[in-house]
């Protein structure tokens, strides 16, 4: 991993997502861009060159914002210090749509992961995501991780990765094992079937062989979820087994796309305080 894109609106929500860029860049010794876009303004076209000077005007104030919330990030501790002296960061401001610039940003950047806050469910009863975070999830080809606004940035132990369908050596599998190595993380693969299925699924203990067949080093389990609410199930799993990090595969079908969009009726506690990595579909 080299780089980590992090977008910001200066909220807290954002500034979270932040720190868990630099916990996650440091093991790599990657660099955390850092992305503030602001929207596209109404200008008079008889006023280009005094509406240019105060655009390059607000820029640089921003950069120097998103520069000071390195310097606030670096006072909250002395590991915090040590973080935001380790991992190289620069900052870019770009004007235009959110969703957009970010995933243009990322592509042009070959940005391994983009890092985002969400507010979740864990607020006003909503979708999983905000609208923004859900659009780049939705439209870019880099794993995105969502980080809720109560998710804490503490050391990554335990790592599940929800699954849909088998996934075979490549570039998730491989991802998941640096992932794991990196922060002495055990893995679980999990895949929630219906209570009524006869048989069980295969398609953890299919995942589990081919990721034990690559490097046997992680310690790596399998389990079939017997439940009818995807949700839910994954809830009480993560509860249960204190993870740290779950993992989504974006299929091609409507799985997915489901948990990020459907209306919640309820307050999820998965949803409040456990970060999301999403990855793009496998070709």
């Amino acid at each position: 991993m080299n780089t980590l894109l992090v977008p910001l609106d200066f909220s807290e929500t954002s500034v979270n997502a932040l720190r868990f860029a630099l916990r996650m860049a440091a093991p790599y010794g990657a660099t955390v861009k850092l992305l503030h876009v602001q929207g596209i303004p109404m200008t008079d076209p008889y006023a280009e060159q005094a509406t240019a000077e105060v655009d390059a005007l607000l820029e640089e104030r921003l950069h120097q914002r998103l520069q000071n919330l390195m310097v606030q990030i670096a006072s909250e501790g002395e590991d915090w210090n040590k973080l935001v002296d380790q991992v190289p960061v620069d900052s870019v401001v770009r004007t235009g749509f959110a969703a957009g610039e970010i995933s243009r940003l990322a592509e042009e950047e070959s940005a391994d992961w983009i890092v985002m806050g969400t507010r979740g469910a864990g607020g006003i009863s909503g979708a999983l995501f905000g609208s923004v975070t859900a659009a780049v999830v939705g439209r870019t080809e880099r794993p995105v991780l969502a980080v809720p606004e109560a998710a804490k940035a503490a050391a990554i132990r335990h790592i599940a990765c929800a699954i849909e369908s088998p996934l075979e050596k490549g570039p998730v599998l491989e991802a998941l094992d640096k992932l794991a190595k990196l922060h002495e993380a055990d893995l679980a693969f999990v895949h929630v079937v219906d209570e009524q299925d006869v048989v069980a699924s295969g398609t953890t203990s299919h995942t589990l062989a081919a990721f034990k067949a690559m490097d046997p080093g992680v310690t790596a389990t399998a389990e079939a979820l017997s439940g009818h609410d995807v949700e839910e199930t994954l809830t009480k799993y993560c509860e249960e087994h204190d993870v740290d990090l779950l993992v989504m595969v974006r299929e091609k079908h409507p799985f997915l796309q489901k948990l990020i969009h459907r209306s919640m009726t309820r307050r999820l506690a998965m949803h409040a305080s456990i970060p999301l990595l999403v990855f793009p579909p496998q070709s």
